[in-house]
């Protein structure tokens, strides 16, 4: 009986995951298996940041902070995955420069949060940005929607409190490999900006 046992946990590696199915009468021990595999994969969607990442100096590329990716068909209507980031940022006065931070669908830049730099020299200060990301609709034509919002210290005692303004989901065929990804850029180049991120999550909510 353990030789059986073993034998069809070893068969686990090569079989394929079965999303979104329940399991009937008549299914084979390999197809409990791969609806299994399929359950334990959904249950397991996050990215958690296990090291601080620092970027933004003299550019204004977007900088990647994390990147998941949702597997093809193992979408639900109302899905939600809960986006947070912690850190510290450094920016001089620059007129027109701005900090952004956001969320990115497949390759769609969403939940825009913009902080103009009008006041003064912000140096090693505090902020934290939350977002959600909602799959509205599932399918080929699905849809996905993402809202952000940030808090940012300016100085030792003040802060600014900005919410984006997002009010379209995006086109997202569901039915292949999707991704959320988060990141920040600087609207100007300087060789004194910088964010460090020290926590960040994207996390499914089940």
């Amino acid at each position: 009986m353990s030789v059986t046992r073993f034998k069809y946990l070893e068969a686990l590696s090569a079989i394929t995951p079965i999303h979104n199915a329940l399991l009937t009468a008549g299914d084979l021990i390999t197809d409990v298996f791969a609806k299994l595999q399929g359950l334990l994969q959904r249950s397991s969607k996050k990215v958690i940041l296990t090291s601080n990442l620092s970027g933004g100096a003299s550019t204004t590329a977007d900088v990647a902070i994390q990147t998941l990716t949702i597997v093809g068909n193992d979408s639900q209507l109302q899905d939600l995955f809960e986006v947070e980031i912690y850190g510290v940022w450094t920016q001089p006065l620059l007129g027109g420069s701005s900090t952004n931070l956001w969320i990115k669908v497949n390759d769609t830049k969403e939940a825009l949060v913009t902080l103009p730099n009008t006041i003064s020299l912000v140096t090693d200060q505090g902020f934290h940005y939350k977002g959600l990301v909602v799959v509205r609709q599932i399918g080929a034509n699905g849809s996905v929607m993402a809202t952000g919002s940030a808090v940012l210290n300016t100085n030792a005692t003040a802060s600014t409190s900005l919410h984006s303004t997002d009010t379209t989901p995006v086109t997202v065929n569901v039915t292949n490999n999707w991704t959320i990804q988060t990141g920040f850029n600087f609207s100007h180049s300087h060789a004194s900006n910088n964010i460090t991120i020290v926590n960040a999550k994207i996390h499914q909510k089940m």
